[in-house]
């Protein structure tokens, strides 16, 4: 379980420095619910909770709204392996 959690952590900081750096106003939501979706249900009760909806356009979220979401899932996930 902590091998899958701390590969996900890093995957997620890996996106959060991306998103950083970019200067994109707009990132697809698919790119950190897809790191969410590899958690496993008895790693994460209501895993389901942590995945960000896309708004109404399509699978588009602001980039300071995905970066909130990457560092909040992060500091989430970083309590799991402590």
């Amino acid at each position: 379980m902590a091998a899958q959690v701390f590969a996900i952590i890093a995957a997620l900081k890996k996106l959060e420095t991306s998103i950083d750096e970019s200067g994109r106003d707009e990132w697809p939501v698919s790119s950190i619910n897809r790191w969410i979706s590899q958690l496993d249900d008895s790693t994460v009760e209501n895993r389901d909770e942590l995945l960000l909806a896309a708004d109404l356009e399509g699978d588009m979220a602001s980039a300071d709204l995905l970066l909130s979401h990457v560092q909040s899932t992060i500091a989430f996930l970083e309590t799991l392996t402590a």
